[in-house]
């Protein structure tokens, strides 16, 4: 997975490699789950994604942007 710089994710410290496993504590098994959860959301939202980094499991956030 690529992650852009300058992206909400990005800016939030998602890495290449990282798992995202929930957003707002929405569970996430697949790209279309956060496309699902992000299409509630609104530009400015902050959003708090749980991700797995190797062994260590981190609660990053992010605030959304326009497209």
């Amino acid at each position: 997975m690529v992650v852009a710089s300058r992206t909400p994710a990005g800016e939030a410290g998602v890495r290449p490699g990282d798992v995202v496993l929930k957003i707002d504590g929405t569970s996430i098994r697949s790209e279309d789950d956060i496309a699902t959860v992000l299409a509630t959301k609104r530009p400015g939202d902050v959003v708090r994604i749980d991700v797995q980094r190797g062994r260590q499991r981190l609660t990053l956030e992010a605030t959304l942007v326009v497209p």
